[in-house]
């Protein structure tokens, strides 16, 4: 610790009074005084809230001022036991023996300031190494700042992701005061998420350390960062939008208070409306930067548009390559002989254990329920779930005919396209970096964090693809944009775009019925529902996931998007309420 800091922590620790714990109820926004997580309280531990707060504590309160120290290092935290932890624990069913989901995750982060801005050196999944924390991290950006009262010290703040293998997100806060050399206890307290069966809230405090150092490649990192406010979608008000709004549109972007809601809103020619992200300590401060567990939205964001990518890459007939040529099938039986990549992004491989009647429809072929099911979601490396994906039996029926929604079927094919991507770049190389480099930074997005399996040899592993997202608003919003326009972004052609009218049914392909009587369909990850309004109707495109995510794409450069974990909005509810903002018929 630096001597400045020393010597204040000694100061501070005689003066300040332990808070009693809080409830949501008693949270308070700042004045223009700061009485929470004062420097004194952060540097000596005494005085620190001992309960939830108000989210804007973690923010500038009262006359700010630009930072006084560069930041350039790393944090070192510990793994640390959560306070105020309020879930039911999870370790019993889903994690190993050992494991807490109680524990604050052990993690190195390294992060470098610029212009106000502190920016992570790395925004992808950060994996924890402690013994006992099931979590892994996923920081974002956020501020740098100094206040008079804090006697020549810096402020930072930034938000970050509890993430795991199950595609939860856990959303929080961290503050610390600093100076060139060392920092005071950091502050964290967790708010939201997108975790339908295990939700929760906790604070902590955390001894974190502070290497100051000269960061490596934090020149192509602050690159990073400018292009991405450079080119992020203008961000408006939801409440620009809401006069004339009926209560039913309201409701279904989760008006007035659905604090399960993580963040929803439309996009209209290219302009973000958002709604403010509540949580039960105030809006989320970094509302932009959330990121949400989108689960299977993650099936159109990531299988699909790699399909798109490899397709402009190699050629559309990438979709009828077949799987067995790049993955080992070990199935005790034939079924596999003629899957293409086409018919596992289409959920047609054929393959599966109930709904065994050609005419029946089941929207989850394998449940949680199964045996094979349990041992593939619980597997970590690529090779173990694959092996259980392969017991699957076969159906009577043979690959492209029937649709049964099988999510082994997703993380086949990303094994089977980054067996392709091996083979024509080399060893080394991998999907879903492939797709960062060469689709998503060029339309802005630096880092779009998604799972891949876990290998014991440190190996990158394979993108799960049928869950595993991370995306933010901005970054839901240019994907979006770059279907829409043909997979075209400037002079690039990033995806195909004979393949996206296919996707988009603007050819005479249609994907196979999803529901008895063809009231929905299913195409390259894609459902479609059919809309039937006074003035048109038309098939709706959407990607849904878990819990209740949905991205809902309408003509006329209408979408609407909700991220939350309360499974009670229906899509047609939200095509109805964009409707009312602006029509979305086709002209």
């Amino acid at each position: 610790m630096s001597k400045l800091l020393h010597s204040m922590a000694i100061g501070f620790a005689s003066v300040m009074l332990w808070v009693a714990p809080g409830r949501a109820a008693d949270i308070e926004p700042p004045g223009d005084v700061r009485t929470e997580l004062t420097a004194e309280a952060l540097l000596s531990g005494v005085g620190l809230p001992g309960r939830m707060i108000h989210n804007d504590w973690f923010m500038p309160v009262g006359e700010a001022g630009p930072a006084l120290h560069a930041f350039s290092g790393t944090l070192v935290i510990p793994e640390t036991a959560m306070q105020g932890f309020d879930g039911v624990p999870w370790e019993d069913v889903w994690y190993p023996d050992g494991y807490h989901d109680n524990i604050f995750p052990a993690v190195d982060v390294s992060f470098i300031s610029h212009d106000g801005h502190l920016i992570p050196m790395d925004a992808d999944i950060i994996a924890g190494t402690g013994a006992t924390s099931p979590w892994n991290i996923i920081v974002s950006p956020g501020r740098v700042w100094s206040e008079p009262a804090d006697g020549g010290l810096s402020r930072a703040s930034f938000p970050f992701v509890l993430a795991d293998s199950w595609n939860q997100a856990h959303n929080g806060l961290m503050t610390f005061v600093y100076d060139d050399d060392a920092i005071s206890k950091a502050q964290f307290q967790i708010v939201q998420q997108t975790a339908p069966d295990n939700r929760f809230s906790a604070f902590g405090e955390l001894d974190a350390a502070y290497r100051a150092h000269v960061v490596d490649g934090d020149r192509s990192v602050i690159d990073g960062f400018e292009r991405d406010r450079a080119t992020r979608l203008p961000v408006k008000a939801f409440a620009d939008l809401e006069t004339g709004l009926s209560i039913r549109a309201l409701l279904a972007f989760g008006e007035p208070n659905n604090l399960p809601m993580s963040a929803s809103g439309v996009i209209v020619d290219d302009t973000i409306y958002l709604r403010p992200c509540k949580t039960l300590y105030g809006d989320f401060p970094y509302c932009d930067e959330m990121r949400h567990g989108v689960y299977s939205v993650s099936k159109s964001l990531g299988a699909m548009v790699s399909m798109l990518y490899l397709a402009e890459k190699y050629g559309d007939g990438v979709f009828d390559l077949k799987v067995k040529d790049y993955v080992d099938v070990t199935a005790g039986h034939d079924g596999w002989e003629n899957v293409t990549f086409a018919d596992a992004l289409n959920m047609a491989t054929g393959m599966g254990e109930v709904a065994t009647e050609p005419l029946k429809w089941l929207v989850h072929a394998i449940g949680q329920d199964s045996e094979l099911a349990a041992a593939f979601y619980l597997a970590a490396s690529a090779s173990d779930r694959l092996r259980t994906a392969f017991a699957v039996p076969s159906y009577t029926w043979g690959p492209g005919e029937l649709f049964r929604y099988n999510n082994m079927d997703t993380f086949i094919l990303a094994a089977a396209m980054d067996g392709l991507v091996k083979e024509r770049e080399g060893p080394d190389a991998n999907l879903w970096d492939m797709v960062t480099a060469e689709v998503l930074r060029p339309i802005g997005i630096f880092t779009l964090p998604l799972t891949h399996t876990d290998e014991s040899d440190g190996s990158r592993g394979v993108p799960l693809l049928r869950s595993g997202a991370y995306p933010n608003v901005q970054d839901v919003a240019r994907i979006v944009g770059l279907l829409r326009s043909g997979g075209r972004f400037g002079e690039q052609q990033l995806l195909s775009e004979a393949m996206l009218d296919e996707a988009f049914y603007r050819t005479d392909v249609r994907g196979l019925d999803a529901r008895s009587g063809g009231t929905s369909s299913y195409h390259m990850s894609l459902w479609y529902i059919p809309v039937r309004l006074m003035d048109c109707q038309f098939d709706a495109p959407f990607m849904s996931g878990y819990g209740g995510n949905l991205i809902v794409m309408l003509p006329n450069d209408v979408t609407v998007f909700h991220f939350t974990d309360n499974a009670l909005v229906r899509v047609h509810h939200l095509i109805e309420a964009a409707h009312e903002i602006r029509s979305v018929c086709p002209s």
